[in-house]
């Protein structure tokens, strides 16, 4: 609420200046799955991925909008109380989108922001490679898409009057999917887990 109000007070108090850039991005995704109790032992089953790719991002001074694609290897992860399993990799290619909120703060010739809102990660491929048989095999891509909220700080370093450098680092926190769903069917306790990791971005930015 405090943010909100910050942010409504500077969209009254000054011009807001818009701009367009893209860059390049980097994101680790842990702790996605889901966590069981059977039989007195404890269980969790999910996935790790790493991602690295592209984005295009929209700014209206108090708010970010941001398209990206990335190339990710995904890892399977099951757990019980004899140890950690990691099953077969993937590659995945995903569509993000975000819109985020921000406020600048002026500091000399640079800006910085908070950062805060909502994410949509859908994976468009997933193709998994089998370590025993080298073969691959699709399976449906868009279970594994997720919902999400980023939070974090950005930085704007001006080249010129029109050009600028925008680096952030993101807390991204993402919802269960349904490939946790289906596994919570078969099971009798359960609890899904919010995946996390962080997002790096560097970009270059031009304002109109």
């Amino acid at each position: 609420m405090v943010f909100l109000t910050f942010l409504t007070a500077g969209v009254f108090a000054q011009k807001v200046q818009l701009s367009a850039g893209g860059g390049l991005l980097g994101e680790l995704s842990f702790n996605n799955g889901l966590k069981a109790s059977i039989d007195d032992s404890d269980y969790y089953w999910g996935f790790r991925t790493y991602s690295f790719g592209g984005f295009v991002f929209f700014d209206a001074t108090y708010a970010e909008a941001t398209i990206s694609l990335t190339h990710g290897w995904m890892t399977s992860i099951n757990s019980d109380d004899d140890g950690t399993v990691k099953n077969d990799h993937a590659r995945l290619w995903q569509l993000g989108l975000s819109l985020l909120f921000k406020y600048p703060i002026d500091v000399g010739s640079l800006s910085i922001f908070p950062l805060l809102g909502f994410s949509y990660n859908h994976v468009m491929s997933f193709k998994l490679a089998s370590i025993l048989s080298a073969t691959t095999y699709e399976t449906n891509p868009s279970q594994y898409s997720q919902w999400g909220v980023m939070t974090g700080a950005g930085l704007d370093i001006p080249f010129s009057a029109l050009l600028y450098l925008r680096a952030e680092a993101l807390f991204h926190m993402r919802f269960d999917n349904m490939v946790s769903t289906k596994e919570i069917i078969n099971t009798s306790t359960h609890k899904t887990t919010l995946g996390m990791g962080p997002c790096i971005k560097v970009g270059v930015g031009y304002r109109f």
